[in-house]
């Protein structure tokens, strides 16, 4: 799935997101992973061999919901 960093974030509100960003200086790229538990998504960041384009690893809430302590 492609998209905005921000797109991405509001389909898979409560989940940790793996994105492949398109460059260092855009907000887009593909998702690679959303999972609940942040523990999977290090894994897979660990073991990614490619790194011609930067990760980025976040979390998202839906717009309704505070920000969790851990996110902070």
């Amino acid at each position: 799935m492609r998209g905005t960093a921000e797109q991405l974030r509001k389909r898979h509100p409560g989940m940790w997101l793996l994105i492949r960003l398109d460059d260092p200086e855009t907000e887009s790229g593909e998702l690679l992973a959303a999972n609940e538990d942040p523990a999977a998504l290090d894994k897979l960041l660990a073991a990614s061999s490619d790194r011609s384009r930067p990760l980025y690893l976040t979390y998202s809430v839906s717009d309704k919901e505070p920000l969790p302590a851990f996110a902070l």
